[in-house]
C-alpha cells in the first residue's frame, strides 16, 4: 500500500499515536512500585496491629519498610512527572534539552517492552559536560523518542542484546552515537538512513516502513545529521544536533 501525505500530516499522527506508547509505558513503569507498597504496607499493617510494645528488631524492620515505601513514592512521583513531560512533548516546546538525561528518561520507559528490559544489556557512556541545548529544533525531542523506539524495535527483531549510547561534543554540536557492540542492524533499516525529503513535499512510504521514515524526515528537516559510520566495533549510527548560542 502506498500512502501520500505531506510531512505536517504525518507528524500530526506521530504526536496522536505516541500517547497510546505513552500510557503502555506508564501502566509498566508504575506495576513494580505500586506492587511494593501493596506488600510493604500489608506487612505494616500486620506488625503494628500487634498487641504490646514492639522490639527493637520490629522498630528496625518497620524503620527500614517506611523507608522503603518513601523510595516507592518518589519513583512514582519521577514517574508520573517524566510521564507529564513526554506527555507535553508535542505542544509545548521545550527551549532547553539536557540530552543526556532525556535519554536516561527514555530508556526507562522502553522498559515497557519485555524483551529490551529482560534480553539487552545497555552501556551509557555520556559526556559529563554536555552542553545544555538552548532552542533546539522544535519536534527534536518527539523524533529522538521515536527514533530510540525504532531502534529498541529493530533489536528485538534481530535479537540483538546491547546496546551503548554515548554523548560526545563536536565542532558540528553535541552528538548522540548508537552501537548496537558489534551485532548489525537490518541493512534495510540503515538504508532509510541515508533518505533525504524535502518537507515541502509529499512523502511516498511503503506502510511498513512509514514510522522510521517519518521520523529521519523530521530529524533532518530540523536541520539535525543521520550518519552511519563502519568501525572494528560494528556499524555506528551518529545523530548531531547543532548547538544554538
Amino acid at each position: 500500500m502506498l500512502v501520500e501525505l505531506s510531512l505536517d500530516d504525518l507528524l500530526g499522527l506521530l504526536k496522536l499515536s505516541s500517547v497510546g506508547k505513552l500510557m503502555s509505558g506508564l501502566v509498566h513503569n508504575l506495576n513494580g512500585p505500586l506492587q511494593n507498597l501493596g506488600m510493604d504496607m500489608e506487612l505494616m499493617n500486620h506488625s503494628l496491629i500487634g498487641e504490646g510494645t514492639l522490639s527493637d528488631d520490629q522498630v528496625d524492620a518497620v524503620s527500614t519498610r517506611l523507608k522503603r515505601m518513601k523510595a516507592e513514592f518518589e519513583r512514582i512521583n519521577y514517574i508520573i512527572k517524566t510521564a507529564t513531560m513526554k506527555a507535553s512533548l508535542g505542544e509545548n516546546y521545550n527551549r532547553f534539552i539536557n540530552v543526556n538525561e532525556f535519554l536516561k528518561r527514555e530508556l526507562s520507559f522502553f522498559e515497557a517492552n519485555l524483551y529490551f528490559k529482560h534480553n539487552v544489556h545497555t552501556e551509557l557512556q555520556l559526556h559529563s559536560e554536555l552542553p545544555i541545548l538552548r532552542n533546539p529544533p522544535k519536534d527534536f525531542e518527539l523524533a529522538l523518542s521515536w527514533f530510540m523506539q525504532a531502534i529498541i524495535e529493530e533489536l528485538e527483531r534481530h535479537h540483538i542484546k546491547r546496546l551503548i549510547l554515548k554523548t560526545s561534543l563536536s565542532h558540528s554540536g553535541v552528538e548522540i552515537m548508537i552501537n548496537t557492540g558489534g551485532e548489525n542492524l537490518s541493512e534495510s533499516f540503515m538504508e532509510l538512513l541515508n533518505l533525504e525529503i524535502p518537507a515541502s513535499e509529499p512523502l511516498k512510504i511503503i506502510d511498513h516502513n512509514v514510522g522510521v521514515i517519518l521520523v529521519v524526515a523530521v530529524l533532518k528537516s530540523a536541520g539535525i545529521s543521520v550518519t552511519r559510520q563502519v568501525e572494528s566495533s560494528g556499524p555506528h549510527i551518529i545523530l548531531t544536533v547543532p548547538i544554538n548560542k
